[in-house]
């Protein structure tokens, strides 16, 4: 990715006495997310504290948002161009129209 080893470490590296090295490739001297190792932390926190039907509710109602953002959407002009799932909408707008509303 990149020729020089060194300048690639130094650009993506931060210091601090709270900072943790591994003797190993420590992957937060090679990307720009330095929580990379601990993401899997904040999940795990996630699914401690809301649980299986919390979970269930959390992705039930982030759902029923995309689809009322769709309706709304279809309501001042813009085309749905997708199924909505999970919460993911791809919309467009014709330029006169959206302007107008």
């Amino acid at each position: 990715m990149c020729r020089d080893r060194d300048a690639l470490v130094n650009a993506l590296h931060a210091a601090g006495a709270y900072i943790v090295y591994s003797d190993n490739r420590d992957g937060m001297l090679h990307t720009p997310e330095m929580s990379r190792r601990a993401r899997v932390f904040e999940l795990w926190a996630a699914l401690k504290y809301l649980g299986k039907s919390g979970i269930d509710e959390l992705v039930y109602g982030l759902h029923e948002r995309a689809l009322q953002f769709a309706a709304e959407l279809e309501q001042r002009g813009f085309e749905i161009l997708n199924e909505v799932v999970f919460n993911l909408e791809n919309a467009v707008g014709r330029e006169k129209d959206v302007h107008q509303k």
